[in-house]
């Protein structure tokens, strides 16, 4: 339980820090829930990693601003009951719901790259304290550190390696992602029928429900901690942001900062993010020939937005080359 509260109030408090995307007729709850995922993932490597902060230390003050976050969040929602029925916050509360009913939530590695690279990796970490201790024991060191980094993180409350502990870091990723579709669903059915709040709300429901018994991104809750999952909701909730620019024209910048954000976040999970580079920049061509503006606003406006996209994962690729340096594509897939 403790591992899933940590990671579900990382979620929900350090998205609160961000700004509202300020699309006219959605709920900000997903993006934010999505945006504190992603945020998570961030300051755990950034501080631990980057500016070397003690691992125990580095987690605890991402605890603390997410708590303040929660405050936070608390005092923006105000009197709005229906947060409660909101995915985000329910389909978290079952999840807690199957722990408590179970006693406890355990995990027992059954694959190779769980022993070798993932929980393995994140066991050195832990019982040499540091990343930098273990880096030169890890199997493909030259990894990007977030996905070892977000399984090790609640294991610092209690001193020991308890798998179990790490079993939600998934399940709390699906989650937020399915939260976002909820709100785009609510978005789009806003804009082109004429439904009741109450209706538009139950409808949402309906199609993220059926979604999510299709396993359209996977199970639920998946099975093993393995990279692909996170990488899948990482990329999803890309291509989700770019669709709910397309339906939202006007906030284009802002949700492109969002974008951004998810993109760098997936980058630290896994360097295979980098495939969204050269998809960003084709993006942006394809848009700025159609422009129809005189060529030093396109110009400037395509600047903006290749900031936007590819900023921050460029600059956490050249951050990270600097940190490990690999004489393989696994540390520099652009070599």
């Amino acid at each position: 339980m403790l591992g899933l509260l940590f990671y579900a109030i990382g979620s929900f408090g350090l998205g609160t820090y961000m700004p509202a995307a300020g699309v006219v007729g959605m709920s900000n709850f997903g993006l934010r829930m999505v945006a504190g995922y992603a945020l998570l993932t961030i300051l755990l490597v950034a501080l631990h990693v980057i500016l070397r902060v003690d691992l125990a230390i580095s987690v605890y003050l991402v605890a603390a601003l997410s708590l303040i976050g929660i405050w936070r969040g608390i005092g923006q929602s105000g009197s709005d009951a229906r947060i409660v029925l909101h995915p985000g916050v329910l389909l978290i509360a079952l999840g807690a719901a199957c722990i408590v009913a179970n006693g406890e939530i355990g995990y027992i590695p059954t694959t190779g790259d769980e022993f070798t690279t993932w929980l393995g990796g994140s066991r050195l970490i832990h019982f040499h304290g540091s990343f930098h201790a273990a880096q030169a024991e890890l199997n493909h060191s030259g990894y990007t550190p977030g996905w070892r980094m977000l399984l090790a993180a609640p294991w610092q409350f209690v001193g020991e390696v308890l798998p179990g502990l790490s079993a939600g870091v998934s399940f709390v990723a699906h989650v937020a992602v399915a939260a976002l579709i909820f709100d785009v669903f609510g978005l789009f059915l806003t804009r082109n029928f004429n439904l009741s709040p109450n209706l538009r709300y139950l409808s949402a429901w309906a199609i993220l429900l059926s979604f999510l018994a299709a396993e359209g991104m996977g199970r639920l809750w998946p099975l093993y901690l393995l990279i692909e999952p996170p990488q899948v909701f990482s990329f999803a909730s890309v291509m989700l942001i770019i669709l709910l620019a397309e339906l939202a024209p006007e906030r284009r910048r802002p949700l492109y900062a969002y974008a951004g954000l998810f993109a760098a976040a997936a980058y630290l999970v896994k360097s295979a993010a980098l495939t969204l580079l050269p998809a960003f920049a084709m993006f942006i061509m394809l848009f700025a020939m159609t422009w129809r503006a005189p060529l030093a606003e396109s110009l400037k406006r395509a600047a903006v937005w290749a900031s936007l996209l590819l900023g921050p994962i460029c600059i956490f690729y050249l951050v990270w080359t600097q940190l490990s340096p690999s004489e393989s594509c696994i540390g520099d897939p652009l070599k």
